[in-house]
């Protein structure tokens, strides 16, 4: 009896060790260093600020997160967070909590709040002169001056899941769940409508349903998404430059690096897609099934994701770097150095698929669940900031 009591303490002394090892000794440059969990009442998903912190919204505050990952300040709330916070450029944080919606100061304190008569679907987009844009699951587009007045609202064809877009020129983009993109004058009067149908693959068109936020290339070109997974380009215009039938949902908002390239996730084979903005594959890996998950750009040119099957980096050309395996396994023959008792974690909880946020210090903000956030300490980098799009001001769903 003595022997086996020994051997099992043997045993759980040398799992522990194999844990720090794993987890603390960072030999590889794509190692977890690092990692600890936060549990919250619910989570919408992170969103990291030009000073470092990270804002997470709950079901009933505004939690930020120090660049060491450590609490900052909470900011107490009545309703839950409806979606990811968006930071503007003065480090103001604006979101929407049940009817109303909120800018909060750096420091934890309300700038402001506005009442409202429906709930925001979508999260704010801020403008150059600090106007805020919030779509509602009533269809309504509402735009609220610097000081949270409002300006105007324009009422669509349908729910609105999706963040608007602001371009260059005071243009607002917005896509309804009836499957309709629009774009509106600055002055909140409609200045063309596209309604998207299955063209790409059937003369018997047939409207679909729109859950990605519009993203802008640098000529104007507005790249999204459909539920029916056929990805569109169209033009400032509102004419169709392309587009390409995926066979399966695309609900993720791209992301447009500094030398053009496209990013977006989805469709039937569960990839991450990089495309050059005339609409030909560069590349395609598999990462599995990414529902509210969007392509996060970072510093060295790589792409952070997350997906039901773990949390990846993948280099500019489409090679792995990092990946954190979840629930199912993805892949064969992965190094061993993969296999960090995290992976253990995620076999059994699996990984949320929502949009990673890495700050300026490298630490990478994930959902394992609705509920649980996880921090990870590695060397991955901070966010790009020469990226095309999202512009600062905007983060993906």
């Amino acid at each position: 009896m003595q022997i086996v009591k020994k051997i099992i303490a043997l045993t759980l002394l040398i799992l522990c060790s194999v844990t720090l090892y794993f987890v603390f000794s960072g030999r590889s440059s794509d190692r977890v260093l690092r990692s600890y969990r936060f549990r919250l009442p619910s989570c919408s998903g992170a969103v990291s600020a030009s000073d470092g912190t990270v804002y997470v919204g709950t079901e009933s505050s505004l939690r930020a997160f120090a660049e060491d990952g450590s609490d900052k300040w909470m900011f107490p709330l009545q309703g839950e967070v409806n979606d990811l916070p968006t930071a503007g450029n003065d480090g103001t944080i604006y979101f929407s909590a049940g009817k109303a919606l909120y800018a909060v100061k750096p420091d934890g304190t309300l700038h402001w709040i506005t009442p409202l008569t429906q709930v925001i679907g979508s999260s704010p987009a801020i403008g150059a002169e600090g106007d805020v844009y919030v779509g509602s699951y009533e269809g309504n587009l509402d735009a609220f001056d610097a000081n949270g007045s409002l300006k105007w609202q324009f009422l669509t064809d349908g729910r609105i899941f999706t963040s608007p877009a602001v371009a260059k020129d005071g243009t607002v983009y917005v896509a309804t769940k009836a499957g309709t993109l629009f774009a509106l004058n600055p002055n909140g009067t409609q200045n063309w409508r596209f309604p998207v149908t299955n063209s790409a693959t059937s003369r018997a068109a047939r409207q679909v349903s729109i859950q990605s936020s519009p993203a802008i290339g640098p000529d104007g070109t507005i790249y999204f998404g459909t539920d029916e997974g056929i990805f569109f380009a169209v033009d400032s215009k509102g004419k169709e430059r392309w587009s390409t039938n995926f066979n399966g949902q695309i609900a993720s908002t791209p992301a447009i690096s500094k030398d053009g390239t496209l990013y977006f996730n989805g469709g039937k084979e569960e990839c991450l897609y990089a495309f050059d903005l005339h609409g030909k594959e560069k590349w395609k890996a598999h990462i599995g099934s990414t529902y509210d998950s969007s392509p996060l750009l970072l510093s060295d040119g790589s792409i952070c994701i997350a997906s039901e099957e773990g949390l990846f980096i993948i280099d500019a050309g489409g090679k792995q770097k990092f990946c954190l395996l979840g629930k199912r396994r993805v892949g064969q023959n992965w190094p061993d150095w993969l296999k960090s008792p995290l992976s253990d974690y995620f076999n059994i909880y699996g990984f949320y698929p929502m949009t990673p946020c890495v700050n300026k210090r490298g630490l990478i903000f994930g959902n394992v669940t609705e509920k649980e956030l996880l921090v990870i300490e590695g060397r991955c980098g901070g966010e790009a900031k020469d990226r095309l799009w999202p512009t600062p001001t905007r983060r993906q769903k």
